[in-house]
């Protein structure tokens, strides 16, 4: 479900959508068409079915971007002959027709990015996780970690280069495959704090239910609630 709102809200622009699959179908015969389109088609199959915990978690939604420029024609093409045919049966100039609804399909793509980006980057989003809050989140947990006391500390949390950036603390990624996976990166990479967060990968959900810890870990705080993002923080004692 992930997958298809990506193709209809990003990829499509929503509004844009039929006009993209129209446009598509206008250009079917051109061979470079079919092989991108059927690239993209491969590309969706895989991460919705082979791969749907990845895929639903970004790895489609960024594997797709290349994608984006063909859409966009495609959608161009699927207007302008939508329009055209329209200005046919209504008596309009189809140019000018052309023109004002493609000026307008622009104007509404814009205005959308421009509404999304700015309630995420400013915090506005309802349900989840907003940039703004999980950067004042993971800033809190480095100043925790700080405060704790430890020597070089390598930190395991869900998005590493996010945090490294705002906490300034190296970081690795919290693995897909159950508590074995997590040790093993512990003990590979030197581990010595956990943030974790409400998005853990479903096998680890588990080990922190209602409260709960690994034996091999020892909490020394949570970050603010008013961050909106409320991690909480352990020190790796038993690898």
């Amino acid at each position: 479900m992930q997958n298809v709102q990506t193709l209809i809200v990003v990829q499509g622009w929503v509004v844009l959508a039929p006009f993209v699959f129209a446009g598509l179908w206008h250009m079917r015969t051109r061979r470079e068409i079919q092989l991108a389109v059927g690239y993209l088609l491969a590309l969706f199959l895989v991460m919705t079915i082979a791969f749907p915990w990845p895929g639903a978690r970004g790895g489609y939604f960024h594997s797709s971007a290349a994608f984006i420029p063909l859409l966009a024609a495609a959608a161009a093409q699927g207007l302008d002959r939508g329009v055209g045919w329209l200005a046919e049966r209504r008596g309009w100039v189809a140019a000018q027709a052309q023109a004002v609804f493609g000026s307008a399909a622009v104007v509404l793509a814009f205005g959308l990015t421009l509404f999304l980006f700015a309630s995420r980057a400013r915090g506005l989003g309802e349900g989840g996780t907003t940039w703004a809050r999980q950067d004042e989140a993971y800033r809190q947990a480095g100043e925790a970690i700080r405060a704790d006391g430890g020597e070089s500390p390598v930190v395991a949390v869900n998005n590493p280069p996010c945090f490294y950036y705002q906490a300034q603390l190296p970081a690795v990624v919290i693995p897909q495959g159950g508590p074995q996976a997590l040790q093993e990166v512990v003990e590979r990479y030197a581990v010595t704090y956990l943030v974790v967060d409400g998005n853990l990968p479903s096998d680890l959900v588990s080990l922190f239910a209602e409260g709960g810890f690994p034996a091999w870990l020892t909490p020394i705080g949570r970050t603010s609630e008013e961050s909106g993002s409320a991690l909480g923080i352990y020190r790796v004692t038993r690898p």
